[in-house]
């Protein structure tokens, strides 16, 4: 979500969760978007404003100060994904910089090799 005022913007992302760490696992997300955001809109410099909106939490609106570092941090993630592909090189593999990621709840290589799928073609794992 971007809003304007003058020549400065702010970009929130929504999350309708009652976890209040949960914006700590989708913090890459919203580096991604503010970069997105800026080059794509060229909007020349990045948003005044970053943050969180989650109507459920204790903290319903929180803001978050991203600086260079994390910017350049997910542009050379972003970089390095992009070579991946163009390479073909697809599959998930364990590595020393999956303790640094994000999304690491959702990578098929941490995923349980015990996952079957259920009558609705889901993804259960089995006890």
């Amino acid at each position: 979500m971007v809003s304007r005022a003058t020549n400065a913007y702010r970009i929130y992302d929504l999350k309708c969760t009652a976890n209040d760490s949960y914006w700590r696992q989708t913090l890459g997300q919203l580096i991604f978007y503010d970069i997105a955001l800026t080059h794509y809109l060229d909007l020349g410099s990045p948003p005044e404003k970053l943050g969180f909106i989650q109507p459920k939490c204790k903290e319903q609106v929180l803001e978050i100060s991203i600086g260079a570092d994390e910017r350049n941090a997910m542009m050379a993630r972003i970089i390095s994904m992009a070579h991946n592909m163009w390479r073909r090189e697809w599959e998930a593999t364990k590595a020393s910089h999956c303790s640094m990621c994000e999304v690491k709840s959702s990578c098929p290589a941490h995923q349980p090799k015990s996952l079957l799928l259920d009558e609705r073609g889901r993804k259960r794992a089995s006890f």
